[in-house]
């Protein structure tokens, strides 16, 4: 039977298989079924979060977060960061520059220094770092200097 069949056909025979038991409230559409599948993790699964687990995490996150995190950036990223950053708060206009620094998280660290609390999703803000967004949270990025702007060269 399934030697002749097309991958439409096959398609429209698990469909109308699906559609069967969805009707006759049966496997996944059948609530004692969903049951024992949810059991099959134990009584306890991930929700247990023991301080062992915790502390585990909180190892592997310490000694690897950063550097992982730091090895998947962009040479576009990376370029940008290694340059002193000029930004102004828009409320109130004053300038702030920011001097060549490692990841994002480092960045938004900086500029809370300025204006503390402001900053509310510090994951998005590279949005602003790459054009993608003009302004964020009242910081905008008005220019990256180049070295000899600073006149180290």
């Amino acid at each position: 039977m399934r030697l002749s069949d097309t991958n439409e056909l096959a398609k429209q025979r698990a469909q109308a298989a699906v559609a069967a038991n969805k009707l006759k409230k049966q496997l996944f559409w059948d609530k004692d079924w969903q049951s024992v599948q949810g059991k099959k993790g134990g009584s306890k699964s991930g929700k247990l979060n023991t301080p062992a687990q915790w502390a585990a995490r909180q190892k592997v996150g310490l000694t690897y977060g950063k550097s992982v995190g730091l090895s998947n950036q962009s040479d576009s990223l990376k370029f940008i960061l290694s340059h002193y950053l000029e930004w102004v708060f828009e409320p109130d206009q004053n300038l702030f520059t920011t001097p060549p620094i490692e990841s994002v998280a480092a960045l938004v660290r900086e500029l809370e220094f300025f204006k503390p609390g402001q900053i509310k999703r510090a994951s998005a803000f590279y949005k602003v770092i790459h054009g993608l967004r003009p302004r964020m949270y009242g910081w905008k990025l008005v220019n990256m200097v180049i070295r000899s702007e600073a006149g180290e060269g």
